[in-house]
């Protein structure tokens, strides 16, 4: 699938679930298959029988909602929430990317794929991708984009611009510490002499005090001729 379309796929169907979240609902089976094409050209969510607002703590060890490959691992023993859907939507959108199996895309439980398998315009849209689909794939299921916040880094993907900050991450550094010119550089101290050992410092004091002592009795000489 070309990468605008993909990325159109992606912004659009985050939006329904976005809309969807709010109302405390998920869809619990996002996959290709439910994703349909409508007369005008976009892309919407379809069959939602599993659908449903949660008002209970059903979990996986009672029933198993989705398609294998598109549930999240990480949901094991906990209520289903927004999260699995935006694990769901992420094996979707790399699928729509590569053209690769879910079982290719993630290993171990985690976003398998490196960057060059992604098909985007330049290196930095498969950048852009994986940092995405890394974080929609992501362990800690506590740093996962909200599906909101997936529309919009959807929708910069395609007409350009800023990437939002994804969850966990620490905005970079714009700008580099001030450099100095060469006039307010600050000087350098000079360092003292070195320390005499001991024995040679009181050699130095006995010859000074010798010298002062001639000089002394040179002085008075001078002063009993003259007188």
């Amino acid at each position: 699938m070309p990468f605008n379309v993909a990325a159109l796929v992606l912004s659009q169907i985050a939006g329904a679930l976005g809309a969807f979240h709010a109302l405390n609902g998920f869809h619990r089976d996002v996959k290709p298959g439910n994703i349909l094409v409508t007369g005008d050209g976009s892309f919407v969510l379809a069959d939602a029988n599993l659908a449903a607002l949660p008002n209970s703590a059903a979990t996986f060890t009672q029933t198993v909602f989705g398609t294998p490959g598109y549930i999240d691992p990480w949901a094991v023993n906990k209520s289903f929430d927004w999260r699995a859907d935006v694990w769901s939507l992420g094996v979707t959108f790399a699928q729509a990317l590569t053209g690769r199996a879910p079982n290719e895309i993630v290993v171990n439980g985690e976003f398998g794929l490196a960057p060059d398998k992604i098909k985007a315009p330049t290196d930095g849209h498969k950048k852009a991708v994986v940092r995405l689909v890394t974080a929609m794939l992501g362990k800690e299921r506590d740093l996962r984009p909200t599906a909101v916040l997936i529309q919009q880094y959807a929708q910069i993907l395609i007409t350009g611009g800023t990437l939002p900050l994804l969850p966990g991450e620490v905005p970079p550094l714009t700008k580099k510490p001030p450099v100095m010119n060469e006039s307010a550089k600050p000087v350098k101290p000079t360092p003292p002499p070195p320390a005499l050992p001991a024995e040679a410092g009181l050699a130095a004091a006995f010859g000074a005090v010798a010298l002062v002592a001639l000089l002394v009795v040179g002085i008075a000489a001078i002063l009993d001729r003259d007188s």
